[in-house]
């Protein structure tokens, strides 16, 4: 028999037990013990088909029929896989509203092989009200049921909760928690199964990660081993996505030209696909590399193109990357009360998203446009902000930045005390880094 046929029968044989409630101990004789009902209800190991037989008989299941109530159990569950598939597809096109009856109508087993399924759909139903918590705990209970109950689902259930889970610890600031999840989902990644998409998703995740906490390295050489396959990757976000890390690589080597062309090649493919948030990720990309050549028109062009494109703020993230960018260029043109009212308009919208990130970053570019004024107070309290918030989501390279331009002020001001302390930390900590000048990101103009 197929291992599907096998997975069947392990079904109806536990269905069957339950429904007459009957416990191993119940069914266990001197012909049959309960390791081997156990055996054959987890599929832990093979058992003979005699002992199979015998079990069927015991629960009035006639072993002729087998065949038949396989055939049967196959159908329910394709129609309800296709229930699923369905509820899944509105989903991820944020249908939110009907999902939750759609979903509490359906009542499972836990060892029913659609089980995992279910949980992981109930786990994404929290993820888009951002209810993280309770997303957590569905997939956490999928991935759970699919070994404690052996079930061995056709796609990859696993890596795609652990995805998500790696999801919702990003969105919580926790990125040592997010890049372990991802880094599980990796490993729990089976090839020949369904859903193959979600590995390229999860190195494409662990990417964004790693350049999140200060590892370039490690980044660029991760996407150096994947953008060979480029054309493999389906699905479009993710496509999109490794255009922009590419970009942000190249940036940083100074590779303007081949940076510029990259995002230009990526926003086509978004444009063509619709990928509204993605292009506007390329565009806040190629304005940030005019930003850095000082071409200002260039880079304000694209930064307004994304705000005035998106007025009523469905992707705020990137309004917040515009904004941060903006009030780095008026910073650089000495346009000090502009830059002000983009950072107000960032680090407003990242509380509202509680994205610590981007907030950190936005109190940097507010501290060095206080210091490009001489307000070093100020720029001191806008830096320990930025250091408060890097210590407590462990951004410990943007923690580093905060520090060494804190440094820099209480050099300027003359406070010893503060200079030493600040710079004593500082030390400690790109120890702890095995420091590279090895930033990816853009805090002010050259």
């Amino acid at each position: 028999m197929t291992d599907l046929s096998q997975d069947l029968i392990r079904y109806i044989i536990k269905k069957r037990r339950k429904e007459k409630n009957l416990r191993l101990e119940d069914l266990k004789d001197r012909n049959i013990s309960i390791a081997t009902i156990s055996f054959i209800e987890n599929g832990e190991q093979r058992v003979s088909q005699e002992k199979l037989h015998y079990l069927l008989t015991k629960l009035n299941i006639d072993p002729a029929s087998l065949k038949h109530l396989i055939a049967e159990e196959a159908e329910r569950i394709e129609e309800l896989r296709f229930q699923l598939d369905f509820i899944e597809a509105l989903l991820d096109n944020n249908e939110t509203t009907i999902i939750y009856d759609l979903l509490l109508g359906t009542k499972l087993e836990d060892f029913h092989p659609l089980a995992p399924h279910f949980h992981y759909l109930m786990g994404l139903a929290h993820l888009k009200k951002q209810e993280w918590h309770k997303a957590e705990h569905f997939f956490q209970r999928a991935i759970l049921l699919c070994r404690h109950h052996s079930l061995n689902p056709s796609d990859n259930i696993i890596a795609l909760c652990l995805k998500e889970l790696s999801t919702c610890a990003y969105h919580q600031n926790d990125l040592d928690q997010a890049l372990s999840f991802v880094n599980q989902g990796l490993e729990a990644f089976q090839a020949d199964k369904e859903r193959k998409e979600v590995r390229y998703i999860l190195l494409s995740n662990k990417i964004l990660y790693l350049l999140r906490a200060g590892q370039t390295e490690q980044a660029s050489h991760l996407l150096n081993q994947i953008w060979p396959l480029i054309q493999e990757i389906e699905l479009t976000r993710v496509t999109l996505n490794l255009y922009k890390f590419r970009a942000i690589l190249l940036r940083k080597s100074k590779m303007f030209s081949e940076a510029i062309a990259c995002c230009k090649e990526g926003i086509r493919k978004g444009k063509k696909n619709l990928f509204l948030s993605r292009t506007y990720d390329l565009l806040n990309v190629l304005g940030s590399i005019y930003l850095q050549q000082k071409a200002y028109g260039k880079a304000a062009y694209y930064f307004e193109l994304v705000i005035n494109n998106d007025k009523d703020v469905k992707f705020p993230r990137r309004h917040i990357d515009a904004h941060t960018y903006l009030a780095i260029l008026h910073d650089g043109q000495q346009n000090w009360n502009k830059a002000e009212k983009h950072l107000e308009q960032a680090i407003e919208l990242g509380k509202k998203l509680n994205d610590a990130y981007r907030i950190t970053k936005a109190y940097i570019v507010r501290g060095n446009s206080l210091k490009n004024q001489l307000h070093y107070d100020d720029a001191v309290t806008s830096y320990k902000q930025a250091m408060i918030l890097a210590q407590n989501h462990h951004y410990k390279s943007m923690e580093a930045k905060a520090l060494y331009l804190m440094a820099e002020c209480y050099d300027k001001m003359k406070e010893e005390k503060e200079f030493t302390d600040s710079t004593n930390l500082l030390f400690f900590l790109l120890k702890e880094l095995n420091f590279k000048e090895d930033e990816d990101d853009i805090f002010d103009v050259c």
